[in-house]
Order: structure tokens, then C-alpha cells, then sequence
């Protein structure tokens, strides 16, 4: 009956047929790709409505327990490559200096300024100096080495903390 309805061009079927029906209405939910369920779920419909987005490696190493927020914030801002670093800034078509704003003598860049810039290199060196540790110098890397640096928890903190 609908398709004939659809056929004659009217648009809509006779409501008629719906209107006098004795059956009870059923309400499904489809949240996302899920299939659908008469019954609701608060995790379906918040999984929904807020996607999990990839799984990556350093997570650990960055939201860890006893970690400092602000500094957690800002490897994760980095490690996501969303730090706003004269370099990225350049590429924006900002007019930005290229160099450095601590060293003033390279590009300034994520990698320039958290392991070569001769003041991150000075904090570098005297705690691992201390520690007795060689971390390696490329972010990428030292993320993946914070996974497992030391034997000992104590200075796996430290290390996770500096």
C-alpha cells in the first residue's frame, strides 16, 4: 500500500492504515554502528556520541600515576604535534622569528627545543648525570625508552618526571 502511495506521487503513504492500527509502538535505538536494541545503554550512547580515537604507544609514559598535570599536558600537546613551536607557527604563514627564543642560534623546533637547545641540554645533563642514564635524543625515542628506563621504580618516577 505504501509503494502504491509513493507511486500515484503523492509523496507520503495514507496515513490511515498507521492511524487505525492496534499495535503497539516499538522505539529502537541505534547508537553509532551498533545494532539495534529496545533497550538503552548509557555506554553505547556516550561510545556514540565521544569515538575513541587511536590507541598510541606513549600514553603510559605521558598519563602515568603521580605525574605532573601541566607537564603531562604539555608532552601530550607535543607528542600529538600540536605544540605551537616557531617552526609550526612559520608553516602557518605566521611571521614568526626562526630562532630560538631561549638560545637564539637555531630553528626552533620541538626537537631543537626540548633536547639541542644548549638550556634543555644543561637540565638533561644534570639529572641524568645523577641518575647515571643515557636517554636518546630524538622525542620519538625517548618516549618509547620511558616505557621501560630503569629496573627501579623509584627512578623510573624520576626519569618518567624529568
Amino acid at each position: 500500500m505504501v509503494a502504491d502511495a509513493l507511486r500515484e506521487g503523492d509523496g507520503l503513504p495514507d496515513s490511515a492504515p498507521i492511524c487505525s492500527s492496534e499495535a503497539e509502538d516499538i522505539y529502537l535505538r541505534k547508537p553509532g554502528n551498533r545494532v539495534a536494541s529496545s533497550s538503552f545503554s548509557t555506554v553505547d550512547t556516550w561510545e556514540a556520541l565521544h569515538p575513541r580515537g587511536e590507541t598510541v604507544f606513549w600514553h603510559r609514559q605521558v598519563w602515568f600515576q603521580g605525574r605532573i598535570p601541566k607537564h603531562a599536558f604539555i608532552t601530550w600537546v607535543l607528542a600529538s604535534n600540536r605544540l605551537g613551536t616557531r617552526d609550526r607557527m612559520r608553516s602557518w604563514g605566521l611571521q614568526v622569528p626562526e630562532n630560538c627564543i631561549l638560545c637564539n642560534t637555531e630553528e626552533d623546533t620541538k626537537q631543537h627545543l626540548f633536547f639541542y637547545c644548549s638550556f634543555s641540554s644543561e637540565v638533561w645533563c644534570f639529572f641524568c648525570s645523577r641518575l647515571s642514564i643515557n636517554p636518546p635524543t630524538l622525542f620519538e625515542d625517548c618516549l618509547r625508552w620511558l616505557s621501560n628506563p630503569s629496573s627501579d621504580e623509584f627512578v623510573k618516577l624520576i626519569i618518567k618526571l624529568v
